[in-house]
């Protein structure tokens, strides 16, 4: 199946070529999920019945702000990558970001996809400069499970990436 990313950030569409061509060839990564795909398929071993955990959507920045989209396309090809591997076939990739940090959009797209979590982010304005926010949220009633917003000056995309994997729920709500 051939992924079309004709709506992706410039940035994403690199990512996915240079994920997409790494998995192709690496034997053992059969069930790591392929950029442009809703999620993951319910034959790929994505936990109990077919289950997906994580549903990551691109973070979002202002159309026009090539910093800020550098920068979420930066963080979130490398925050998609660590839970890709940390939580092995239980992360799915939507090829869409939203448009802001608003639950609403990315919640649908979690649903659609029968995910368990959602994973999104927008650059926006916070008291004093640019941020970066991310939100992991329960699909099932919208709850925010973790959220942070990182400054967008100084900003390291490998750590925020760390700092959010580490949040990313290995496993389906204790409520479920």
């Amino acid at each position: 199946m051939k992924a079309n990313w004709a709506g992706a950030t410039p940035g994403i569409r690199r990512f996915a070529g240079r994920f997409t061509s790494a998995i192709t060839s690496c034997r053992s990564c059969r069930d790591i999920p392929r950029p442009g795909t809703r999620g993951i398929s319910v034959a790929s071993g994505a936990g109990p019945a077919g289950h997906r955990a994580v549903l990551a959507i691109p973070f979002a920045a202002p159309a026009g702000d090539v910093s800020a989209e550098k920068l979420a396309d930066a963080a979130f090809a490398q925050t998609y990558g660590r839970p890709s591997v940390s939580h092995r076939g239980q992360v799915g990739l939507d090829k869409d970001s939203v448009d802001s940090n608003e639950p609403s959009a990315a919640l649908a797209l979690a649903r659609s996809s029968h995910s368990t979590y959602v994973l999104y982010g927008a650059v926006g304005s916070g008291e004093a400069a640019q941020v970066l926010s991310v939100t992991v949220a329960k699909v099932k009633d919208g709850s925010a499970v973790w959220t942070r917003s990182y400054p967008l000056v100084g900003a390291d995309p490998a750590k925020m990436a760390e700092d959010i994997d580490s949040k990313v729920p290995l496993s389906p709500p204790e409520d479920d």
